[in-house]
């Protein structure tokens, strides 16, 4: 995330807009941060008595906010009082901790882009009895200076604890215990004179409340986690009313009381009051700008209009992936970026799920530009809907996220309960760890394969997934592939079998077309051929696990077939009194027949594998022993096929 710059923070200039939107208030607009005056007073006098104070809270009650909009310009307007110098950085640990860490005090040397000095200093970290003090006293730039940290949406180490390295998680939050655990420090408030290296640094951490349990997996944590904490307290009517009237009187408009009221009503006690208001007042804002040159006035009638708080962002998302997408239809890239960027957690709550702009790319097999261009039209200015925000650069070590889990729950393309992407994502993670299963019962034992039925669902479904994908369900690619193999194999055999079995009947119903005149020889005939040729099939069908390969066992089926069809036609014609000619007849007869049958078969699979599969009933794919051609990638680069 980018830290703000000294000079955003005492800065006089209004913001472009009055209303942020979905995204948090950034430092330079503290100007129309209204209604938290009283809970910056009580998180700076936190800072002052511990140096660190952990700030959690509901999601969307506006803890990021609350520090980079309210706490850090007040301080550093108290600082510019006293003439005491001040520096800033804020980070996130999602992607690396100690590496976006040791790239802000980089930043703050002006090296930040010198990969040599990052290293350097994440070497200094761990260092033996190393703190984030004696680091930063070793900064170039910084000797009496104090430092602020935000440390922001600090959930995320917890992920990255579990999927990347418990090590440096650990690492990371010894440093900050370090910090907690002085004993040493303390000053009556944040802006007196330094008197020690460790007096000069203080660190605010943001964190929704429900993962205030995960802490106790550190050691120490949680014990210093009881001593900083901050809950931050629900906003009262009064401030909401002033968080939503004030902005727009400083920009010559009005809010009137009745949407005001309106609009605390609408959210009051959701887990996203905050955001959802100040996005749609952004959005009302906008319309009634662009369609007037007059005094902006919101009312309700404008916003009974829009369809309500949850509809205006929803529509406003739709709006957004429609300038991305083809005219007239949907872009299915835009559907894999948020499905990858989206997540249930163990309690069942949508939660956002931050990627690196390379992830991205293998997940979804996006070309680099197109989804560079989707993304940037997501985190644009007025939109916001994605971080970074523009015009931060994206590269492939970029993280890429939704800037709030509203837009999870209120988009009805991520959130509709029936078809919506989140539901299909988690659908399809369930399908995959089936395959899993089945994959590693397929390695014990060979029999275990699917059913043919299963075979063609499932194959269809693979095609559209990677290697990439498969990695966050679990892995297990290459087993799977073998598992969807063998069970193609398996019910194309079947389906040839099928086929056999058919022919002596397709042979009956055909002979007195061919103007052969029935006789008892001849059912005895079509009738021992159809009798042996079942019991043929089902000894050759048993004999599956011994015999390994299909044209051995085809060679001995259709070998068994012209022997029964030999006896029986001898006991036939022995009875049937058939003259020569009609003997040649009914033995011409069923050649053709046969050739043809083989014919159609084999030219009708070919065709029918080269037809896209939706255009086809799978009943006539099963008849023909035919399966769609479908590419499975391994790799963006690399194709995998399930033939042999």
């Amino acid at each position: 995330m980018e830290s703000p710059k000294p000079e955003m923070l005492v800065s006089a200039a209004r913001p472009k807009l009055p209303y942020p939107g979905l995204r948090p208030f950034e430092p330079e607009e503290w100007s129309i941060f209204f209604g938290r005056e009283t809970m910056v007073d009580d998180v700076i006098k936190r800072l002052a008595a511990q140096r660190v104070v952990l700030i959690h809270g509901a999601s969307g009650s506006g803890k990021s906010s609350l520090v980079r909009a309210g706490v850090m310009p007040r301080l550093a307007r108290q600082h510019l009082r006293h003439g005491i110098k001040w520096a800033t950085c804020a980070m996130r640990p999602s992607g690396g901790p100690l590496w976006n860490l040791a790239h802000e005090f980089a930043r703050l040397e002006g090296r930040e882009d010198n990969l040599d000095r990052v290293g350097h200093i994440i070497r200094m970290f761990n260092q033996h009895d190393a703190t984030l003090s004696s680091v930063v006293s070793s900064l170039e730039g910084l000797q009496n200076k104090r430092l602020f940290i935000l440390v922001d949406q600090f959930e995320e180490l917890f992920r990255f604890e579990r999927e990347t390295s418990r090590e440096e998680a650990e690492l990371f939050v010894d440093l900050l215990i370090a910090e907690i655990a002085d004993e040493e420090y303390d000053a009556p408030d944040v802006v007196t004179p330094i008197k020690s290296r460790k007096a000069g640094i203080h660190i605010a951490i943001t964190m929704r409340s429900e993962f205030l349990g995960e802490c106790a997996r550190f050691s120490n944590f949680a014990e210093a986690i009881n001593r900083t904490q901050y809950l931050v307290p629900r906003m009262r009517y009064n401030a909401l009313l002033r968080a939503i009237q004030r902005p727009a009187e400083l920009y010559g408009g009005e809010v009137t009381v009745e949407l005001a009221e309106r609009l605390i009503a609408d959210v009051r006690g959701r887990e996203d009051e905050l955001p959802l208001i100040q996005h749609g007042l952004m959005l009302l804002w906008n319309a009634a700008t662009n369609s007037s040159d007059q005094p902006v006035i919101l009312d309700v009638k404008q916003f009974e209009h829009a369809g309500g708080l949850t509809r205006l962002l929803s529509d406003h998302a739709d709006r957004v992936m429609a300038s991305v997408s083809p005219p007239g239809g949907s872009s299915p890239a835009v559907e894999r970026l948020f499905r990858a960027l989206t997540d249930i957690n163990a309690e069942g709550r949508a939660i956002r799920r931050p990627q690196s702009f390379r992830a991205l790319l293998d997940t979804s097999e996006v070309q680099p530009d197109e989804l560079r261009k989707i993304i940037d039209a997501f985190r644009a200015d007025g939109v916001s809907l994605l971080t970074p925000y523009f015009p931060a650069p994206i590269e492939d070590k970029t993280v890429v996220d939704i800037s709030h889990e509203a837009l999870i729950r209120c988009w009805d393309r991520i959130a509709d309960a029936q078809k919506g992407w989140l539901r299909r994502e988690f659908q399809d993670g369930l399908i995959w760890r089936s395959l899993l299963n089945d994959a590693r019962e397929f390695e014990i034992d060979r029999k275990h394969i699917l059913s043919p039925a299963a075979t063609t669902q499932r194959i269809k479904w693979f095609g559209e997934r990677n290697s990439s994908w498969s990695e966050r369900y679990g892995g297990g690619w290459e087993p799977v592939v073998k598992l969807l193999q063998a069970s193609r194999r398996m019910a194309i055999r079947s389906t040839r079998f099928r086929r056999l079995l058919m022919t002596p009947v397709v042979l009956l119903a055909a002979l007195p077309v061919l103007g052969f005149d029935w006789k008892m020889g001849t059912l005895a005939i079509v009738g021992g051929l159809f009798m042996g040729t079942l019991l043929i099939l089902l000894i050759v069908d048993y004999s599956r696990q011994f015999i390994p390969s299909e044209r051995v066992r085809t060679a001995i089926v259709w070998s068994a077939f012209a022997a029964a069809g030999g006896a029986y036609g001898a006991a036939g014609f022995s009875s049937a009194s058939l003259s020569t000619r009609e003997i040649f007849q009914l033995v011409f007869s069923l050649a053709t027949i046969i050739v043809l049958i083989w014919m159609v078969m084999k030219i009708g699979s070919r065709l029918l594998e080269r037809i896209p599969a939706r255009w086809i009933p799978a009943r006539l794919l099963r008849l023909f022993g035919a399966e769609p051609a479908i590419s499975l990638r391994h790799r963006p680069s690399v194709v995998v096929s399930l033939d042999d």
